[in-house]
């Protein structure tokens, strides 16, 4: 997802298990965003560069909650435990 005002990849609350794997979101509102209660999801292997608000953005808290986010490729983040 390239280019666009919205979001690369927007997960909902109540979304569980979803993995979000080998993505490039570039320049769009923020890249990939868990949302607050979208929990017990994997991030892996996604690069996601140049967006407005965060390249990487997990609405859960400072530790995430149960979401995995691993080997992904990016500038910017809104929380410490996304890698």
């Amino acid at each position: 997802m390239l280019n666009n005002s919205l979001n690369g990849v927007d997960v909902y609350p109540g979304v569980t298990g979803t993995r979000v794997l080998s993505n490039t979101v570039n320049g769009n509102g923020s890249g990939i965003v868990l949302r607050s209660g979208a929990t017990g999801n994997t991030v892996k292997s996604n690069t996601a560069k140049n967006n407005t608000d965060f390249d990487m953005e997990d609405d859960n808290g400072p530790t995430c909650d149960t979401n995995v986010w691993l080997h992904n490729n990016f500038n910017t983040a809104n929380e410490p435990c996304i890698h």
